[in-house]
């Protein structure tokens, strides 16, 4: 007797070929469809050699571990940074600057990059740029894309600039630099920018924004004898904000002042050739903050007069926002958050 074959009717063959296809894409993308991959920026408009500060943010919303590894080849991190110029031209898709390992993700498990754009990425030139991150998983054997962002490349103005030597004794003593004052106006006002130039290459050392000036007084800036920079400028209605920037472009003092009997702080040249801010009195946040949250007793006050209500430190209203730290150049932080 010959051998019997029951071969599936047409129909039979296209749904098992359907089922194999749900199961091939269904099967083949679970970390894909399970791994959230967010680019986050601080703002979208940079001024130019600013850093591009910005933060890959990866969830792992599956029930699983999901292991985060290198492609192999000349690919050293499992994470990737493509830009995108206005005109369509993809750059160079870029690494951070140190090697990520392999990591896994546990189930619920949140981790973050952070990274600045212009040390992986050629963004000086002033446009618009998109940025997408990708994650690569093994499994996959490929990457998970984030949603895109749009940054736009800004112009800042200068307003004060000169040039000045770098003091023997420190580093780069006898080099020749160039301090410059920026001011860039966006919807919310103006913003200055201290920027840093090695006047023999051109090439910028550092650049970033130092803090709002408001327009009702003109800003002072003067070098000192030891080549450091200082810069007062009314910051807020009531403050006036003192820096002073050492010859490698690091704050050394951040100082608010106030006008005391209609006297504006003002730039002087002490008698030993150093420069001090005259007029005004220095603000001390912890004396303003102490005076604003003492409370006279009950006792104290006139009869039927009530009282204020008690308020917490941590729930007052700082106008000036003192204790904000200023950006310095701290180096480009690179690595996971747990």
């Amino acid at each position: 007797m010959r051998p019997r074959f029951n071969f599936p009717s047409p129909s039979g063959t296209a749904f098992l070929l359907a089922g194999l296809a749900l199961l091939a894409i269904f099967g083949a993308a679970p970390l894909k469809a399970q791994l959230a991959v967010e680019l986050i920026t601080e703002k979208r408009e940079f001024v130019a050699y600013e850093p591009v500060r910005m933060q890959v943010s990866i969830t792992n919303q599956s029930s699983n571990p999901i292991l985060l590894g290198t492609p192999g080849g000349h690919l050293d991190s499992w994470l990737k940074i493509d830009v995108t110029t206005e005109n369509g031209e993809l750059l160079h898709p870029g690494r951070p600057a140190q090697q990520i390992d392999p990591t896994q993700i546990r189930p619920g498990q949140n981790i973050r990059v952070n990274f600045d754009l212009g040390l992986i990425a050629p963004v000086t030139r002033f446009g618009a740029y998109s940025v997408r991150a990708g994650v690569w998983t093994p499994p996959d054997s490929a990457y998970t894309q984030s949603n895109s962002v749009r940054i736009n490349i800004v112009n800042a103005r200068p307003i004060w600039s000169q040039a000045f030597g770098v003091p023997h004794g420190r580093e780069g003593g006898g080099e020749s630099r160039v301090a410059q004052i920026l001011q860039y106006r966006g919807f919310d006002g103006g913003l200055l920018y201290y920027r840093l130039d090695d006047r023999r290459t051109g090439r910028v050392l550092t650049c970033f924004p130092i803090g709002p000036a408001l327009e009702q007084r003109e800003p002072s800036f003067a070098l000192d004898g030891t080549a450091n920079l200082h810069a007062l400028f009314l910051t807020t209605p009531t403050f006036y904000r003192h820096l002073v920037f050492d010859p490698d472009g690091r704050i050394t003092e951040n100082r608010l002042y106030t006008e005391v009997a209609n006297q504006r702080p003002r730039l002087a040249q002490d008698i030993d050739g150093s420069l001090l801010v005259q007029g005004g009195r220095p603000f001390d946040p912890e004396v303003a903050r102490d005076a604003r949250i003492t409370v006279r007793r009950v006792s104290e006050r006139p009869p039927g007069v009530a009282g204020p209500a008690r308020r917490t430190p941590g729930a007052l209203p700082d106008p000036a926002n003192p204790a904000t730290p200023l950006p310095q150049l701290d180096p480009l932080y690179e690595g996971i958050d747990p």
